[in-house]
């Protein structure tokens, strides 16, 4: 009879009597990473950099012409204090330049979380934003007002759109630039009405915003009412009355609400007092967008943030 210990040493021996040496397991496959263009990398870094991972993200392939420079690009939701406002964002517009040579991206700011449909809609409208330039041979930057009623209208109550500078974030937001050393700009995509379109054509953009600003108009809020240019400037907010400490011993009065630790300084939609315009920008007109994006696909995997340096938006160009 054979002894089975004895066996197995004779199989693991090599010439001499010596062990043989033992060959290392193969190691084990890494799974396949998704074909992203690096162009979309660089904007999910840049994005993920400030607003953190995303809530969700929806895919559009091929939404442009056979020709055309974005033949894939995606949409992303982020959620900003515990879910009190989304900010959405394009992914992949700058893949095409613009007729100036200049590459863009924008977000939109919404209060709260949108239901599913409102947040198809805006997801639609931004991936149509992202191919405008391109389909209509046209430069966008701040002070530009995009008029489509009928698509804006199916996620809010308002008209158009007004592009202006991120001006709720810090400067580093304001523009990146990729790894080939081409700048991307980033633009404040926000819905307004009509009549608010022609203040802003009319007398600039900042003229629109500071109404908004002294009437205390919250802009993320997708169904507020339109802005009255002939209504005063509403007091600022009197600040809360000091309560006078309770006497030594004293019990504390019920009911009495406890401080709320962390509370944001100042709430997104919020609109400063003293916007920062860039210098020399003046208001643009673009014709109706037609958005003809092609169906989303959810489920893109994020990209790891990298920071950018901080950098200044360009006035528009004309």
């Amino acid at each position: 009879m054979k002894t089975p210990g004895k066996d197995k040493d004779k199989k693991n021996k090599g010439k001499g009597g010596k062990p043989a040496p033992r060959t290392a397991p193969p190691p084990p496959k890494q799974p396949a990473l998704p074909d992203v263009p690096a162009d979309i990398l660089a904007v999910r870094s840049h994005l993920m950099n400030h607003f953190g991972n995303p809530a969700g993200v929806v895919e559009f392939k091929k939404p442009g012409l056979a020709t055309s420079a974005v033949q894939r690009m995606e949409v992303a939701r982020f959620s900003m204090g515990n879910g009190a406002t989304s900010v959405f964002a394009t992914v992949g517009a700058s893949q095409a330049k613009m007729t100036d040579g200049r590459r863009m991206e924008a977000y939109l700011l919404t209060r709260g979380e949108p239901d599913k449909d409102k947040t198809a809609a805006i997801n639609s409208v931004m991936a149509a934003l992202a191919l405008y330039p391109e389909r209509n041979k046209v430069a966008l930057g701040a002070g530009a007002v995009i008029q489509s009623p009928d698509d804006i209208k199916t996620f809010s109550a308002m008209d158009a759109v007004l592009l202006l500078p991120p001006l709720q974030f810090v400067p580093g937001f304001h523009e990146f630039k990729r790894q080939d050393g081409a700048k991307v700009e980033i633009f404040w995509m926000l819905p307004i009405y009509a009549s608010e379109a022609e203040i802003a054509l009319k007398k600039g953009p900042m003229q629109l915003y500071k109404l908004f600003a002294d009437q205390q108009v919250d802009v993320s809020d997708l169904s507020r009412p339109a802005v009255d240019p002939n209504a005063p400037p509403k007091p600022p907010p009197a600040p809360p009355k000091a309560e006078t400490p309770a006497a030594k011993g004293a019990p504390a009065k019920p009911g009495a609400p406890a401080a709320k630790p962390g509370a944001p300084a100042a709430k997104p939609g919020a609109v400063p007092a003293k916007p920062g315009a860039p210098a020399g920008a003046k208001p643009g007109v673009a014709s109706a967008a037609k958005p003809g994006a092609a169906p989303a696909k959810p489920g893109v995997a994020p990209g790891k943030p990298a920071p950018a340096a901080p950098k200044a938006v360009a006035p528009v160009k004309k």
